[in-house]
């Protein structure tokens, strides 16, 4: 056998791993400030992911709310708590808020989309639907 020869060329980048998480069971977000667990999502294994939450939210109230949502939940490495807030208006009209973030984690971690009322709104807000896209990233580079 002869002596070992250059190193190669590196290869091109593989596909990336993408993962979703719907949930259409309506949440209630009480307006007492608290907030609430409206999904759960579990990263399968160690790395830097770019994460999308939408939560579409209703009022079935007669007045406008403000609500904020925020990903996290026992994660609290960067881009931990994370959040978006929005105003959702009267009687049923539907909102959606999206936002993004990007996570690094030392492996299979649970995060949690929790929404909150500002307390004494008097509203009936209500997360109808969430969603969380997630791409797994080699890596993560500020720009």
């Amino acid at each position: 056998m002869g002596p070992q020869g250059p190193q190669g060329v590196p290869g091109e980048g593989g596909a990336a791993d993408a993962y979703s998480h719907v949930s259409v069971v309506p949440v209630p977000i009480p307006d007492t400030g608290s907030q609430v667990t409206v999904a759960t999502i579990t990263l399968p294994e160690a790395g830097s992911y770019a994460l999308w939450p939408a939560v579409t939210l209703s009022n079935d109230a007669g007045r406008q709310g403000w609500v904020m949502c925020t990903l996290g939940g026992a994660y609290t490495g960067p881009g931990a708590a994370s959040q978006a807030n929005t105003e959702v208006g009267s009687n049923s009209q539907a909102v959606l808020l999206s936002w993004t973030v990007i996570v690094t984690v030392a492996g299979p971690e649970s995060l949690t989309v929790d929404c909150a009322s500002v307390a004494g709104q008097n509203t009936a807000l209500v997360a109808a639907r969430v969603e969380v896209i997630g791409l797994e990233v080699a890596t993560v580079t500020p720009f």
